[in-house]
């Protein structure tokens, strides 16, 4: 029996992690957004053409370690909106290598900025990585 959209939907409601059984024609945009809001780390199983900047910060909002599928022309922007509403790195865990990656490509002065002045146990961390490597 071919299960249809109705019933991945509901299955998916109940446990987002089932993303990776939905067949790919029918893994959409509504779907995959049920799907890492109710499991941040089923964004590993959304087709990289709709990993959006909105469906990859509900999904890292949600379990932050979901940032690695976060495509890397986003990963700055889905980190600062999140940063937003939660502490970035007590909640995220955000490894160092994500810190330096970032830092090699972005404005490090506006990440630091932006986290540095709200918390100085942050404003040590990118001292120690961003600034001294």
């Amino acid at each position: 029996m071919k299960q249809d959209y109705k019933y991945w939907k509901k299955r998916i409601t109940q446990n987002g992690w089932a993303l990776e059984d939905v067949p790919q024609e029918l893994r959409t945009p509504d779907l995959c957004k049920i799907a890492v809001a109710q499991y941040g780390y089923a964004l590993k199983y959304v087709p990289q053409d709709l990993r959006t900047k909105d469906l990859c910060t509900i999904a890292v909002a949600q379990y932050g370690w979901a940032l690695q599928w976060v495509p890397k022309d986003l990963k700055l922007e889905v980190v600062l909106k999140v940063s937003l509403e939660k502490p970035l790195i007590k909640n995220f865990e955000i490894e160092p290598w994500f810190l330096k990656e970032i830092s090699k490509k972005e404005n490090r002065n506006l990440i630091y900025l932006y986290l540095g002045t709200k918390d100085p146990e942050i404003k040590e961390i990118f001292d120690k990585i961003l600034i001294k490597g």
